[in-house]
């Protein structure tokens, strides 16, 4: 039985995007009786956010790389850390290397296979020998299982709004959003969701005490978040992982840029006609202009097949 190794990393300043769509594509290689693993670089309160069984061993040390790994293993390498003396070795010593990259970060090795699920994936500078091979594009965005399959459910004017920044709040924008907009329309309800990476989560509290239209959620399950998502009338979202899903839901969106590897996200995004806001002023603007204008259907572009898609090509089907 062959054997799949997912090597990716996640925790405090990192956050879980890269940890939740190895899940996703551990789980869909589970159905197929694959035999697969995820090892993480370190441990991190942040990382028990999520179900799932992991090994936690600095995996971008070399004497660990070639001590563990098999000529016959694959490996999936999910990864804004590991140098390009990782990649190169790799792809010389195990079966097939897998790369999930977003923003062309590295000249990668050729016969590594690159797997990037942007909108703009394609433009992003990929080596021409490579790109044939490559799964570029929003056709392989990889989704949780509970946003795989899913009804479209057209919601009204529900004066319900999701805030979600991810496990991190890197900028420290929750109490500001609290303090300069929450505050101004008590008719809306501010759900907020926190993750234990948040150090400003006292700041927070204390801006709570001013209002009475927040409530602040943790350890939300991706169902639960689908669901929080499908009841809003909007999500103000970091332009991370999230995006993907709310696509997937068709749900409207308000996205913001919150760190510099989120450009090529933002980009997209924007190449669709989705406007990206890329500070707090641009955020408040559009949150007043959308409430007088309405909430625009984003266009249905993620068929939740990404993962399977990748899956197939994994294994040979």
């Amino acid at each position: 039985m062959q054997k799949i190794y997912i090597l990716t990393e996640g925790g405090a300043g990192i956050g879980l995007g890269h940890v939740t769509r190895c899940l996703a594509i551990y789980k869909e290689l589970q159905k197929h009786q694959v035999e697969v693993e995820i090892i993480i670089d370190k441990m991190s309160e942040l990382l028990l956010q999520i179900d799932g069984e992991y090994q936690y061993t600095d995996w971008k040390n070399m004497d660990f790389l070639q001590g563990f790994l098999t000529k016959d293993d694959q490996v999936v390498i999910d990864s804004y850390l590991a140098s390009i003396n990782v990649y190169e070795w790799l792809v010389k010593n195990v079966k097939r290397l897998w790369i999930i990259d977003d923003n062309c970060r590295l000249d990668f090795p050729e016969k590594a296979t690159v797997i990037n699920p942007s909108l703009n994936a394609k433009t992003l500078g990929y080596s021409k020998k490579t790109i044939e091979n490559d799964l570029l594009g929003i056709s392989y965005a990889i989704l949780r299982e509970a946003f795989q399959k899913v009804e479209y459910i057209e919601i009204k004017k529900s004066g319900q709004w999701l805030v979600t920044f991810g496990g991190t709040d890197l900028l420290n924008v929750t109490p500001r959003l609290i303090r300069e907009i929450c505050t101004q329309y008590p008719k809306k309800i501010f759900k907020i969701i926190v993750g234990s990476d948040y150090h400003n989560i006292n700041e927070i509290q204390i801006e709570m005490q001013n209002v009475k239209n927040v409530i602040l959620l943790s350890n939300v399950s991706a169902f639960k978040m689908r669901k929080l998502m499908q009841e809003s009338e909007g999500v103000i979202s970091a332009c991370g992982q999230t995006i993907y899903e709310l696509l997937r839901l068709r749900t409207f969106f308000i996205p913001v840029q919150i760190v510099d590897n989120q450009i090529n996200n933002a980009k997209g995004l924007e190449q669709i006609g989705i406007p990206v806001c890329h500070s707090f002023e641009d955020l408040k603007i559009r949150f007043e202009e959308v409430l007088k204008t309405g909430f625009p259907i984003p266009p249905n572009l993620v068929d939740g097949q990404g993962v399977r898609r990748i899956v197939r090509h994994m294994i040979g089907k």
